[in-house]
């Protein structure tokens, strides 16, 4: 069976049996640019495409998944500063999304109409909403199958899956924050990632749209604060100027991130911070929130980092991500039902990096979590932390045209 008939098939009828046949063409990487190009179109046309006024320029970084990074929450305010329109499109993504992410906040939307998402935007310009029947509904259904069959980790089907929420958005220009580690959902190395990168950007071509790929390594964390709460704390010290190390220099990285989408060789302002909380000030008000909802929860999860992980012996810290989000995830699905799709029970802020030389007894990270999972999720943790006697040598950062 041809992959153009697989994919009409999967369009008519979403059942196991016909996402099993597409993800099977993934997986054997039986497609080529051209049919994840279609299908990405299918499923952006399973719903409603965004149409947007000719003269806006309308644009989005996403990103392919992994914990630590804040590029999802910071790119596209800073996308709002250089003039851009941001119809962000998503799945709930883990352990910390954007959408799961500003959901934390009371009263926050995450789901719209058409009308009320044209609305949204006409407001501020920028706002976080969900696939549902409005939107790229099929996108939705087949990333729900391909988590619980273990099918997330399939380049094809990542680049059709994140293309076809920038078709049904109306996007013309997008960056992609592809985040590089043995597991990662772009290839388990450089070289592999950057081919799956490159890859995106013919097929993004072929639909109109020009992307640029964004390389980040994700060999080490990317700034200390790990989980839907912690993101939020995170984005209060860089509002309130209080931004500094780790977090400072990848605020800065998700800067230049967004700065990559223009033609501007230009240095963002000094007050950049503050105009971008301003940004986030007026999507808070546009989706439902408020700053004042924001503050208070920002400060229930720093009044709930109580715990502390020391160190057990002396040498260069290593941190994997990997490890640390499985336990943020098992203890973030401790908690889920159909009443509470993102529960925010758990998260882990360090004051170390991976490599940083620590000594036996050193406290490098608080964490929160709810009381009945507190010797599990403490264990999960110190599973993820080891001392080694060398440095790990990593890439950092990488762009591709």
């Amino acid at each position: 069976m041809g992959a153009t008939k697989v994919i009409e098939d999967f369009f008519v009828d979403p059942i196991p049996k016909n996402m099993d046949r597409l993800i099977a063409l993934g997986r054997s990487n039986a497609l080529s640019n051209e049919d994840i190009g279609f299908l990405a179109k299918t499923i952006a046309n399973s719903g409603t495409c965004l149409k947007h006024k000719n003269n806006l320029k309308v644009a989005d970084i996403p990103s392919t998944g992994g914990p630590s990074s804040l590029s999802t929450l910071i790119c596209p305010l800073m996308l709002r500063e250089l003039g851009f329109f941001v119809p962000k499109l998503g799945v709930p993504g883990r352990p910390a999304g954007g959408v799961d992410v500003l959901s934390q906040i009371p009263g926050y939307r995450i789901h719209f109409s058409q009308t009320e998402l044209h609305k949204c935007l006409e407001k501020n310009g920028y706002c976080h909403f969900l696939t549902n029947e409005d939107f790229a509904p099929l996108d939705g259904q087949l990333f729900h199958y391909r988590k619980k069959v273990d099918a997330v980790n399939i380049a094809p089907l990542v680049i059709a899956s994140i293309l076809s929420k920038k078709v049904a958005a109306g996007l013309l220009i997008t960056g992609l924050d592809v985040r590089v580690s043995e597991k990662g959902n772009f290839g388990s190395t450089w070289l592999s990632a950057s081919k799956n990168t490159e890859r995106f950007i013919k097929v993004a071509a072929s639909l109109g749209i020009t992307a640029v790929g964004l390389l980040n390594s994700l060999d080490s964390i990317q700034q200390p604060f790990i989980g839907r709460g912690e993101a939020l704390v995170a984005l209060s010290n860089i509002f309130e100027d209080n931004a500094d190390g780790l977090l400072y220099d990848h605020f800065k990285r998700c800067i230049s991130m967004a700065m990559e989408l223009t033609d501007t060789n230009e240095n963002p302002p000094v007050d950049i911070a503050n105009r971008l909380k301003e940004h986030f000030v007026q999507n808070l008000e546009a989706q439902g929130g408020t700053w004042l909802n924001f503050i208070n929860k920002v400060q229930a999860v720093e009044k709930k980092h109580i715990n502390v992980i020391s160190t057990k012996k002396s040498g260069f810290l290593s941190i994997d991500l990997y490890q640390l989000r499985d336990a943020l995830v098992w203890g973030q699905d401790f908690y889920k039902s159909p009443n509470n799709l993102f529960p925010d029970t758990c998260g882990v802020v360090f004051n170390k990096k991976n490599n940083d030389l620590v000594f036996k007894g050193e406290p490098i990270a608080t964490y929160r979590c709810e009381p009945e999972i507190l010797n599990e999720f403490k264990n999960k943790i110190y599973s993820s932390i080891a001392v080694s006697d060398k440095e790990v040598e990593s890439i950092g950062y990488k762009i591709i045209r």
